[in-house]
């Protein structure tokens, strides 16, 4: 890492490695169906071994970000964003599999000191059963955005409206996968434009992208 920062400072961005969050390294070692169990009939070991993964995820992310700033490099995660700054993306996918009750207990705790442990961090919320948890996520003080997939193959954005204005409404940015372009006009009706970003998660067709790029210009011009 700290070789590829030092030949891409000037000339490109440097993509971190995804460390995910403590809960998925967790899931990888015990498997879905022991963790469940794991969440209803020994929650103290839960909180036991999340107590103990999060000092090693810190020195691992620190390292990582100490082999990379002090050259100049920009930074980039997975979901493409660049920032001058050190910036988390919390994961928690196992959080698809518990309900409110077992994730704001077991799980909200270490999702908020990763966020608490760098000057920015956007959630990724995978899917329509994650999405049960973004009133506890946005309890957290020091996250900064939500990014938001919508679910396997290709479903539709529209139905989670109502939840990217309560994102916006605390505060945060919302970042939206999109997978159908034609989309775009109605999320830019029903969403303010300031920290809204939309992800395009498709292969459109030329034509197809100027038709989106026209509706996004539409809808950045004032009327007259």
């Amino acid at each position: 890492l700290e070789r590829t920062a030092r030949d891409a400072a000037g000339r490109y961005f440097v993509c971190m490695p995804d460390l995910g969050g403590c809960a998925d390294t967790l899931l990888n070692l015990r498997g879905s169906e022991n963790l469940c169990l794991d969440t209803v009939t020994n929650p103290t070991a839960i909180e036991r071994a999340l107590d103990g993964l999060y000092p090693t995820w810190h020195r691992a992310f620190t390292a990582l970000y100490d082999s990379v700033l002090p050259s100049g490099a920009g930074l980039i995660h997975w979901l493409q964003l660049w920032s001058d700054k050190p910036y988390v993306v919390p994961a928690c996918d196992f959080n698809a599999l518990v309900g409110p009750a077992q994730f704001d207990s077991l799980f909200l705790p270490d999702i908020a000191r990763q966020t608490d442990a760098v000057p920015r961090s956007i959630f990724h919320l995978d899917g329509p059963d994650a999405a049960r948890h973004i009133d506890a996520l946005l309890s957290i003080d020091s996250l900064d955005a939500v990014q938001f997939t919508p679910g396997a193959g290709t479903p539709s954005t529209l139905p989670w409206i109502d939840m990217f204005q309560r994102i916006q409404a605390s505060g945060r940015s919302v970042l939206i996968m999109v997978h159908d372009l034609t989309e775009i006009p109605d999320l830019l009706e029903q969403l303010r434009p300031e920290g809204l970003a939309l992800f395009i998660d498709a292969s459109p067709s030329p034509q197809e992208l100027d038709a989106a790029m026209a509706s996004v210009e539409a809808h950045a011009t004032p009327s007259p």
